[in-house]
């Protein structure tokens, strides 16, 4: 249900972006993070990949209405996605008053989660 509502809300967002351009607001980065642990140079080493990107929108309706829609999209690869059982669970959850992260692929070795 909430994967539809954020559906529908990024579908009429880019709608109302063709209206008038100048009223439209984009920004957003995207963060690539390779992370290493180890106890010692000698020992094995764990490596993990965040690809980790953001987007905000807002559209100015008038003087007194704007519209914002602001998402979070994570990629994480290794072993720590690998050897964690509850890596997905514990990404996904959101203590906010509404739940919007969910995870869109959750396989051995790679997650993507979204959420805004």
């Amino acid at each position: 249900m909430i994967k539809k509502i954020v559906l529908i809300g990024v579908i009429i967002f880019c709608a109302l972006m063709q209206i008038k351009a100048q009223k439209f607001y984009l920004k957003g980065y995207v963060n690539n993070m390779q992370s290493v642990m180890f106890d010692s140079l000698s020992s094995n080493w764990l490596n993990d990949n965040l690809i980790h990107n953001r987007l905000n929108m807002k559209y100015y309706a008038n003087k007194n209405i704007t519209l914002t829609l602001e998402v979070r999209n994570r990629i994480f690869t290794g072993e720590t996605v690998k050897y964690s059982p509850n890596f997905s669970d514990n990404i996904s959850e959101d203590n906010g008053y509404i739940d919007l992260s969910y995870n869109l692929l959750n396989k051995k070795s790679v997650l993507i989660n979204s959420g805004s």
